[in-house]
């Protein structure tokens, strides 16, 4: 393929993230789109915790209330959209999704309340503690859509929706770590991000697709971004959360390029 027609591509697969990254989401017809949504929201939902934390911090780099509450609406779009889904075990899921969610949501929109630092990090424990009772459903429903679709790239675009979601897994202990919230399992979580992060490089890595002309690229940011936090973890208390925050979003939004790549092509085949 020649190198236009990829930058093509890739043009394409920007505009249609960026669309998804700010526009409602829209009601669920397929399940490369179940796919798509809950996946991106399974990285989503660890962000609302980094920006949570912030927030706390008091750095109001990039309006983070603003973006916390346009996290929190797309998050509760997507549920809703869920449970709409005609399936009974994603609809199933899905409420227990919305009901796992109700502390976390109670628990974030402290953030826009006046509270001491004290106050807010408590309240950031509980959202650390019980978003995983969202995840655990929010995977669900992806493997039940993966399953619904039966799709060839099925290990690898589980792989990338990893990758995006340790992004954020990363990026919102290293807040809470600057913070400076008194969980003593921070370190153990950043520990495992990483772990999930090189284990979903390793896979996508070493399947055929890295060898796409759209895909390899993107897998190669993906390695750098990688090595990148492994320096971030080797500063100590230097912080750089601006810089975090840059890098982790260009994972996010990187993989998720691949995400919607390898959905294309198992639809061309």
């Amino acid at each position: 393929m020649k190198s236009g027609k990829i930058s093509v591509i890739v043009a394409v697969l920007f505009y249609l993230i960026s669309l998804s990254a700010y526009a409602a989401p829209q009601p669920i017809k397929t399940p490369s789109e179940g796919i798509v949504e809950t996946g991106q929201q399974i990285a989503q939902v660890r962000f609302m915790l980094e920006v949570y934390s912030v927030i706390g911090t008091g750095i109001k780099y990039h309006k983070p209330r603003e973006r916390l509450t346009r996290a929190i609406e797309t998050f509760e779009q997507t549920l809703a959209n869920l449970q709409q889904v005609e399936n009974p075990a994603i609809q199933k899921a899905a409420a227990k999704a919305q009901e796992a969610w109700k502390p976390v949501k109670k628990a974030l929109m402290s953030a826009f309340e006046k509270r001491d630092p004290a106050a807010m990090k408590k309240d950031a424990l509980t959202v650390h503690a019980d978003i995983r009772a969202v995840i655990v459903e929010l995977e669900k429903i992806k493997d039940l859509f993966l399953q619904q679709a039966k799709f060839a790239h099925a290990p690898q675009i589980n792989a990338a929706i990893e990758i995006a979601a340790s992004a954020r897994r990363l990026s919102s202990h290293y807040m809470m770590k600057m913070w400076g919230v008194p969980d003593p399992t921070i370190d153990e979580h950043w520990n495992n991000g990483m772990k999930k992060y090189q284990a979903a490089l390793k896979e996508l890595e070493s399947s055929p697709v890295s060898k796409d002309p759209v895909i390899a690229p993107l897998l190669k940011t993906c390695d750098n971004e990688y090595k990148y936090f492994q320096t971030i973890s080797d500063l100590g208390d230097d912080f750089v959360p601006v810089l975090v925050e840059r890098h982790a979003k260009k994972i996010y939004e990187t993989a998720d390029k691949m995400v919607l790549h390898l959905l294309e092509m198992d639809k061309k085949k």
